[in-house]
Protein backbone atom coordinates (compact mmCIF):
# COMPACT_ATOMS: atom_id res chain seq x y z
CA UNK A 1 0.00 0.00 0.00
CA UNK A 2 3.19 2.54 0.86
CA UNK A 3 4.60 1.86 -2.33
CA UNK A 4 0.74 2.31 -4.43
CA UNK A 5 0.30 5.61 -2.38
CA UNK A 6 3.76 7.17 -2.95
CA UNK A 7 3.31 6.77 -6.65
CA UNK A 8 0.02 8.64 -6.52
CA UNK A 9 1.27 11.20 -4.38
CA UNK A 10 4.19 11.53 -7.22
CA UNK A 11 1.53 11.88 -9.89
CA UNK A 12 -1.59 13.81 -8.75
CA UNK A 13 -0.42 14.81 -5.19
CA UNK A 14 -4.41 15.74 -5.01
CA UNK A 15 -5.71 12.67 -5.08
CA UNK A 16 -3.45 11.46 -3.01
CA UNK A 17 -4.60 13.90 -0.44
CA UNK A 18 -8.39 12.78 -1.25
CA UNK A 19 -7.50 9.07 -1.15
CA UNK A 20 -6.20 10.17 3.34
CA UNK A 21 -9.31 12.19 3.78
CA UNK A 22 -11.15 9.00 3.01
CA UNK A 23 -8.88 7.15 4.74
CA UNK A 24 -9.38 9.05 7.75
CA UNK A 25 -13.52 8.79 7.18
CA UNK A 26 -13.75 5.60 6.94
CA UNK A 27 -11.10 5.02 10.43
CA UNK A 28 -13.65 7.11 11.96
CA UNK A 29 -16.66 5.89 10.71
CA UNK A 30 -15.39 2.00 11.69
CA UNK A 31 -14.64 3.04 15.44
CA UNK A 32 -18.26 4.88 16.06
CA UNK A 33 -19.76 1.75 14.39
CA UNK A 34 -17.81 -0.55 16.38
CA UNK A 35 -18.42 0.71 20.00
CA UNK A 36 -20.28 -1.29 22.69
CA UNK A 37 -22.23 -3.96 22.02
CA UNK A 38 -21.66 -4.01 18.53
CA UNK A 39 -18.45 -5.07 18.69
CA UNK A 40 -19.40 -7.62 20.88
CA UNK A 41 -22.64 -9.40 21.28
CA UNK A 42 -24.28 -7.02 18.04
CA UNK A 43 -21.71 -7.50 15.99
CA UNK A 44 -21.75 -7.90 12.25
CA UNK A 45 -18.64 -8.21 11.50
CA UNK A 46 -17.44 -11.30 13.72
CA UNK A 47 -16.77 -14.89 11.69
CA UNK A 48 -19.00 -16.55 15.04
CA UNK A 49 -21.88 -13.98 14.22
CA UNK A 50 -22.05 -13.44 10.57
CA UNK A 51 -24.47 -16.30 9.94
CA UNK A 52 -26.37 -15.75 13.10
CA UNK A 53 -29.92 -14.08 11.91
CA UNK A 54 -31.78 -12.99 14.68
CA UNK A 55 -35.45 -11.05 14.39
CA UNK A 56 -37.71 -9.97 16.85
CA UNK A 57 -40.71 -8.55 17.25
CA UNK A 58 -43.15 -8.13 20.15
CA UNK A 59 -44.43 -10.22 22.86
CA UNK A 60 -47.71 -11.64 20.88
CA UNK A 61 -45.74 -12.17 17.87
CA UNK A 62 -42.91 -13.82 19.16
CA UNK A 63 -44.54 -15.58 21.78
CA UNK A 64 -48.19 -16.20 20.77
CA UNK A 65 -47.79 -17.20 17.23
CA UNK A 66 -45.10 -20.22 17.72
CA UNK A 67 -47.26 -21.34 21.45
CA UNK A 68 -48.28 -24.88 19.39
CA UNK A 69 -44.97 -26.09 18.71
CA UNK A 70 -43.52 -25.06 21.78
CA UNK A 71 -46.08 -27.41 23.63
CA UNK A 72 -45.77 -29.80 21.04
CA UNK A 73 -42.30 -30.60 21.56
CA UNK A 74 -41.87 -29.38 25.12
CA UNK A 75 -44.57 -32.79 25.73
CA UNK A 76 -42.50 -34.50 22.77
CA UNK A 77 -39.26 -33.99 24.99
CA UNK A 78 -41.54 -34.71 28.55
CA UNK A 79 -43.11 -37.93 27.09
CA UNK A 80 -39.89 -39.21 26.07
CA UNK A 81 -38.36 -39.35 29.60
CA UNK A 82 -35.03 -38.60 30.56
CA UNK A 83 -33.39 -34.62 31.44
CA UNK A 84 -36.78 -32.94 30.45
CA UNK A 85 -39.17 -35.19 32.48
CA UNK A 86 -36.52 -35.23 35.10
CA UNK A 87 -36.53 -31.45 34.86
CA UNK A 88 -40.14 -31.15 35.91
CA UNK A 89 -40.00 -33.61 38.81
CA UNK A 90 -38.11 -32.31 40.39
CA UNK A 91 -39.62 -29.09 40.59
CA UNK A 92 -42.63 -30.87 41.24
CA UNK A 93 -40.64 -31.96 44.28
CA UNK A 94 -38.86 -28.95 45.26
CA UNK A 95 -41.73 -26.24 44.69
CA UNK A 96 -44.92 -28.50 46.21
CA UNK A 97 -43.90 -31.63 47.14
CA UNK A 98 -46.56 -33.23 49.14
CA UNK A 99 -48.68 -29.78 48.98
CA UNK A 100 -48.90 -26.23 49.99
CA UNK A 101 -50.93 -26.16 53.15
CA UNK A 102 -52.77 -22.78 54.72
CA UNK A 103 -50.49 -21.76 57.85
CA UNK A 104 -52.78 -18.96 59.85
CA UNK A 105 -51.31 -16.12 62.00
CA UNK A 106 -53.24 -12.92 62.29
CA UNK A 107 -51.43 -9.95 63.23
CA UNK A 108 -54.07 -9.61 66.33
CA UNK A 109 -52.75 -6.34 67.63
CA UNK A 110 -54.13 -4.69 64.33
CA UNK A 111 -57.22 -6.38 64.60
CA UNK A 112 -57.72 -5.44 68.39
CA UNK A 113 -58.37 -8.63 69.53
CA UNK A 114 -56.08 -10.95 72.12
CA UNK A 115 -53.93 -13.41 71.44
CA UNK A 116 -56.28 -16.20 72.47
CA UNK A 117 -59.21 -15.08 70.53
CA UNK A 118 -56.67 -14.87 67.62
CA UNK A 119 -55.21 -18.44 67.98
CA UNK A 120 -59.11 -19.69 68.68
CA UNK A 121 -59.98 -18.10 65.04
CA UNK A 122 -56.59 -19.31 63.57
CA UNK A 123 -57.52 -23.11 64.98
CA UNK A 124 -60.89 -23.30 63.29
CA UNK A 125 -60.31 -21.85 60.10
CA UNK A 126 -57.44 -24.42 59.86
CA UNK A 127 -59.36 -27.48 60.39
CA UNK A 128 -62.33 -25.42 58.25
CA UNK A 129 -59.35 -25.41 55.53
CA UNK A 130 -58.00 -28.98 55.47
CA UNK A 131 -61.62 -30.58 55.45
CA UNK A 132 -62.14 -28.91 52.39
CA UNK A 133 -59.19 -29.10 50.46
CA UNK A 134 -58.75 -32.86 51.53
CA UNK A 135 -61.42 -33.43 49.81
CA UNK A 136 -62.36 -34.23 45.78
CA UNK A 137 -62.36 -30.64 45.00
CA UNK A 138 -61.94 -30.53 41.14
CA UNK A 139 -64.60 -31.19 38.67
CA UNK A 140 -63.51 -34.45 37.80
CA UNK A 141 -64.22 -35.98 41.11
CA UNK A 142 -60.75 -37.02 41.30
CA UNK A 143 -58.01 -34.92 43.07
CA UNK A 144 -57.77 -33.34 46.28
CA UNK A 145 -56.40 -29.65 46.67
CA UNK A 146 -52.98 -30.66 47.34
CA UNK A 147 -53.42 -33.31 43.56
CA UNK A 148 -55.17 -30.04 41.58
CA UNK A 149 -51.39 -28.11 43.09
CA UNK A 150 -49.03 -30.86 41.26
CA UNK A 151 -51.53 -30.75 38.10
CA UNK A 152 -51.09 -27.24 37.83
CA UNK A 153 -47.49 -26.64 38.42
CA UNK A 154 -46.68 -29.55 36.08
CA UNK A 155 -49.20 -27.68 33.53
CA UNK A 156 -47.01 -24.70 33.91
CA UNK A 157 -44.14 -25.89 33.25
CA UNK A 158 -45.02 -28.60 30.09
CA UNK A 159 -47.48 -25.50 28.72
CA UNK A 160 -46.06 -22.41 30.03
CA UNK A 161 -48.93 -21.49 31.26
CA UNK A 162 -51.87 -23.42 33.73
CA UNK A 163 -55.28 -22.03 34.55
CA UNK A 164 -58.34 -22.96 36.90
CA UNK A 165 -62.03 -21.74 36.48
CA UNK A 166 -63.86 -21.11 40.05
CA UNK A 167 -67.11 -22.59 40.46
CA UNK A 168 -69.39 -23.68 42.81
CA UNK A 169 -71.69 -27.06 43.06
CA UNK A 170 -75.10 -26.70 43.12
CA UNK A 171 -75.32 -28.35 46.68
CA UNK A 172 -72.67 -29.76 49.42
CA UNK A 173 -71.53 -33.41 49.58
CA UNK A 174 -71.46 -35.57 52.77
CA UNK A 175 -67.61 -35.20 53.14
CA UNK A 176 -67.49 -31.99 51.66
CA UNK A 177 -69.55 -29.22 53.06
CA UNK A 178 -68.46 -26.91 50.83
CA UNK A 179 -69.54 -25.80 47.31
CA UNK A 180 -66.37 -24.04 46.10
CA UNK A 181 -64.75 -25.72 43.39
CA UNK A 182 -61.85 -26.01 40.99
CA UNK A 183 -62.13 -26.65 36.97
CA UNK A 184 -58.72 -27.30 36.27
CA UNK A 185 -58.12 -26.48 32.75
CA UNK A 186 -55.14 -27.04 30.16
CA UNK A 187 -53.86 -23.90 28.14
CA UNK A 188 -54.29 -25.39 24.91
CA UNK A 189 -57.98 -24.78 25.86
CA UNK A 190 -57.11 -20.99 26.12
CA UNK A 191 -57.67 -20.32 22.43
CA UNK A 192 -59.45 -17.36 20.16
CA UNK A 193 -63.43 -18.22 19.35
CA UNK A 194 -63.89 -18.58 15.51
CA UNK A 195 -66.42 -16.15 15.67
CA UNK A 196 -67.89 -14.37 18.66
CA UNK A 197 -71.28 -15.31 19.84
CA UNK A 198 -72.30 -12.00 19.46
CA UNK A 199 -70.19 -9.54 19.48
CA UNK A 200 -68.49 -6.59 17.71
CA UNK A 201 -67.09 -7.94 13.70
CA UNK A 202 -63.78 -9.10 13.93
CA UNK A 203 -61.09 -7.32 12.72
CA UNK A 204 -58.04 -9.08 11.87
CA UNK A 205 -54.30 -7.70 12.22
CA UNK A 206 -51.98 -7.57 9.19
CA UNK A 207 -49.17 -10.14 10.55
CA UNK A 208 -51.15 -12.52 12.61
CA UNK A 209 -53.74 -15.20 11.96
CA UNK A 210 -57.51 -14.68 13.19
CA UNK A 211 -56.67 -17.38 15.76
CA UNK A 212 -54.21 -15.94 17.56
CA UNK A 213 -54.94 -12.44 17.59
CA UNK A 214 -58.34 -10.63 16.85
CA UNK A 215 -59.42 -6.79 17.21
CA UNK A 216 -62.94 -6.15 18.11
CA UNK A 217 -64.50 -3.09 16.63
CA UNK A 218 -64.67 -1.55 20.66
CA UNK A 219 -60.73 -1.92 20.81
CA UNK A 220 -61.23 -4.94 22.99
CA UNK A 221 -58.44 -7.74 21.88
CA UNK A 222 -58.24 -10.88 21.86
CA UNK A 223 -54.30 -12.24 21.92
CA UNK A 224 -54.52 -16.35 22.17
CA UNK A 225 -57.77 -16.93 23.95
CA UNK A 226 -56.94 -13.71 26.92
CA UNK A 227 -58.99 -11.04 26.09
CA UNK A 228 -57.47 -7.22 27.02
CA UNK A 229 -59.84 -4.08 26.90
CA UNK A 230 -58.20 -0.86 25.37
CA UNK A 231 -55.67 -0.32 27.98
CA UNK A 232 -54.38 -4.08 27.85
CA UNK A 233 -55.78 -5.20 30.80
CA UNK A 234 -57.04 -8.64 30.99
CA UNK A 235 -61.19 -8.36 31.24
CA UNK A 236 -61.79 -12.17 30.09
CA UNK A 237 -60.55 -16.07 29.28
CA UNK A 238 -62.36 -17.81 26.13
CA UNK A 239 -62.33 -21.24 27.09
CA UNK A 240 -63.02 -23.97 24.30
CA UNK A 241 -65.05 -26.87 25.39
CA UNK A 242 -62.45 -29.35 23.44
CA UNK A 243 -59.45 -29.74 23.06
CA UNK A 244 -58.57 -27.69 19.65
CA UNK A 245 -56.56 -30.96 18.27
CA UNK A 246 -58.03 -33.75 20.15
CA UNK A 247 -59.69 -35.98 17.45
CA UNK A 248 -62.07 -37.87 19.79
CA UNK A 249 -65.69 -37.66 18.72
CA UNK A 250 -67.56 -36.13 21.39
CA UNK A 251 -70.56 -35.32 19.57
CA UNK A 252 -71.25 -31.57 19.54
CA UNK A 253 -69.44 -28.89 17.67
CA UNK A 254 -66.70 -26.75 19.51
CA UNK A 255 -67.66 -23.62 21.58
CA UNK A 256 -66.48 -21.23 23.60
CA UNK A 257 -67.00 -19.17 27.07
CA UNK A 258 -66.19 -16.32 27.66
CA UNK A 259 -65.58 -16.36 31.15
CA UNK A 260 -65.19 -12.91 32.76
CA UNK A 261 -61.63 -12.95 34.70
CA UNK A 262 -63.60 -11.23 37.80
CA UNK A 263 -66.74 -12.22 39.62
CA UNK A 264 -68.38 -8.81 39.24
CA UNK A 265 -70.66 -8.82 42.59
CA UNK A 266 -67.38 -10.51 45.34
CA UNK A 267 -64.62 -8.92 42.86
CA UNK A 268 -62.80 -12.63 43.57
CA UNK A 269 -61.04 -13.88 40.33
CA UNK A 270 -62.92 -16.37 38.65
CA UNK A 271 -60.21 -17.62 36.52
CA UNK A 272 -56.26 -18.64 38.60
CA UNK A 273 -54.17 -18.06 35.66
CA UNK A 274 -50.28 -19.47 36.25
CA UNK A 275 -47.99 -17.53 34.26
CA UNK A 276 -44.28 -16.93 34.84
CA UNK A 277 -43.90 -13.65 32.68
CA UNK A 278 -40.81 -12.90 30.86
CA UNK A 279 -41.52 -9.71 29.13
CA UNK A 280 -44.20 -6.88 29.42
CA UNK A 281 -47.26 -7.08 28.24
CA UNK A 282 -46.84 -10.56 27.63
CA UNK A 283 -50.21 -12.66 27.89
CA UNK A 284 -49.45 -16.34 27.20
CA UNK A 285 -45.93 -18.31 29.08
CA UNK A 286 -43.45 -20.24 27.26
CA UNK A 287 -42.86 -23.86 28.40
CA UNK A 288 -40.04 -24.59 30.69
Amino acid sequence: MKFIDKTIEWISPTMALKREVNRAKLSAFRKATNSGYSNNGASRRKNSMKGWHSDSKSPQEDIGQNLAVLRERSRDLYMGGGLATGAIKKNQSNIVGSGLTLKCQLNYRMLGITAEQAKEWEDRTKFEFNLWASSKIDNTGLNDFYDAQRIMLTGWLLNGDSLAVMKYADAAERLNPYRMRLHLIEGDRLNNPNHTQGYSPILTTEGFSPSEYVELSDGRTIRNGIETDPNGKVIAYWISNKHPNSTIPQGHITQWARVEAQNPVSGLPNVLFVMDAERAEQYRGVPY
